[in-house]
């Protein structure tokens, strides 16, 4: 595939897909925006909602830089919980393309290098659990995430396909109904996109959105929630 690296504002760096134009990010800052979309609306909001929980399985529709997965496990670390992670991606970066990726602002805020667990992250076997360590347990799929097999009960889903302009497939109700019927109750959902297709898609699936303030650089982002039957 035709991909390069590229850095954003806040000196993160992410991956443009060529044959779309799209990145894996946005250019206003990485790792602030999966911060604020990911975990603080979708883990810190779990959390929230479920107080004594200890143990949870999240969703990512998405590989990609691994970023996601490698600010989760952060995480999971600093506020002690055990995290199964299931993430689905088609296309994986190459070896050339994620070494070239780096986090150093995550290096401070974690107080060790994040680098080293990121290719660790990137190089372990794709359709095989790998455990981490004594917190986070690493599924990575290589599959269409609209073929694939879901795990039950899951509690947070990170939708961060790319955009229904180049994958409309993967923003339908029936692709949302899915996951809801494998969502935990109060699972949540978050994602970066706030078209009012998708909004629409989501509501018909069942589930209770909210708009939310965005990232820098952008108005609006989604969370969906799963009442309690």
């Amino acid at each position: 595939m035709e991909r390069k690296v590229l850095q954003t504002e806040d000196g993160s760096f992410t991956v443009q897909d060529n044959r779309t134009g799209e990145t894996y990010h946005s250019l206003h800052g990485a790792v602030n925006e999966s911060r604020h979309i990911y975990i603080q609306y979708g883990l810190h909001r779990w959390q929230e909602l479920h107080p004594e929980s200890k143990e949870l399985t999240i969703v990512e529709m998405g590989f990609g830089t691994g970023l996601n997965a490698l600010l989760t496990h952060g995480e999971a670390q600093r506020i002690g919980i055990h995290v199964h992670y299931h993430t689905y991606e088609l296309y994986p970066l190459d070896e050339s393309e994620y070494s070239s990726l780096s986090y150093p602002s995550l290096d401070t805020y974690y107080g060790k290098s994040t680098q080293g667990v990121l290719q660790y992250l990137h190089a372990l076997p794709w359709n095989e659990p790998q455990p981490i360590d004594v917190s986070f347990l690493l599924y990575k799929h290589q599959v269409d995430f609209i073929e694939a097999k879901l795990p039950d009960a899951i509690d947070v889903v990170y939708f961060d396909a790319f955009s229904p302009n180049v994958e409309p497939l993967l923003w339908t109700p029936e692709i949302f109904t899915k996951l809801y019927n494998k969502q935990s109750e109060k699972g949540v959902l978050t994602t970066y996109c706030a078209k009012g297709s998708v909004r629409r898609a989501l509501q018909k699936a069942g589930y209770i959105v909210e708009r939310l303030s965005g990232p820098i650089g952008k108005r609006e982002v989604l969370r969906a929630t799963k009442e309690m039957g």
